[in-house]
């Protein structure tokens, strides 16, 4: 565990976005070897403890994620 229960996935998925600036789910996935619903229980988890910098969008092609600071 670490601050505010992030487990050590999360926080790779963090560093991704960091990195990467915007990605989508495919990509998070095949990186992390996870579930698409591993992927999904993380992101939520991650929307609820950092609301104001994990910003989703939604849609079929246009959808992703992105790491605001």
């Amino acid at each position: 565990m670490s601050i505010y229960g992030v487990n050590a996935r999360q926080l790779q998925i963090i560093s991704i976005l960091k990195e990467a600036k915007c990605t989508n789910t495919a990509e998070l996935q095949e990186e992390l070897g996870v579930s698409r619903r591993t992927l999904r229980t993380d992101i939520a988890y991650l929307k609820r403890v950092y609301p104001d910098k994990l910003i989703t969008h939604r849609g079929r092609y246009t959808g992703g994620l992105e790491w605001v600071e």
